[in-house]
């Protein structure tokens, strides 16, 4: 008994040469946007996107004391300009740890003194950037340090 086998070739459909280059460059275009959206949703700018994106540093202002004395230093023209100013330095690498007081009764925060405002820093580790706990007005330290004392050393 013979038996005899049939082997049917399907044909594939025939795809471009471009397909593997496309997929490549479609594949890295949304591992960027992602990476981004991952990078913004890092960020707690405390619903204020006037506030700049640098690679120095990024935002994390999650208390409520925070998120309030920001919302009410962004009503004041002169202070939003010159918070501005101040983190366009920051940027730029013009205001250096040197700069930077240790904040009285912390171990590991930085405060960056303006003219009318403050910022709140905790340094970086390892290269990591520095995170902006909060800005805020002068007058407002007090609160401010009454409400970090329980969360940060």
């Amino acid at each position: 008994m013979i038996i005899t086998l049939q082997f049917q070739k399907k044909e594939k459909p025939q795809e471009s040469k471009n397909f593997d280059q496309d997929y490549r460059l479609n594949y890295q275009k949304k591992k960027k946007q992602s990476d981004e959206q991952c990078s913004l949703y890092e960020q707690n700018k405390a619903g204020i996107d006037e506030l700049p994106d640098s690679s120095e540093f990024i935002y994390n202002l999650e208390t409520k004391t925070a998120k309030k004395k920001l919302r009410n230093l962004w009503k004041n023209p002169q202070a939003k300009k010159e918070v501005l100013a101040g983190l366009a330095r920051m940027d730029r690498g013009e205001l250096v740890p040197r700069n930077q007081k240790d904040f009285k009764g912390f171990k590991t925060l930085k405060e960056i003194k303006l003219t009318r405002t403050r910022m709140l820093i905790q340094p970086g580790k390892n290269g990591a950037p520095d995170e902006i706990l909060a800005i805020f007005m002068r007058r407002d330290l007090d609160d401010i340090t009454s409400n970090f004392k329980n969360k940060y050393k």
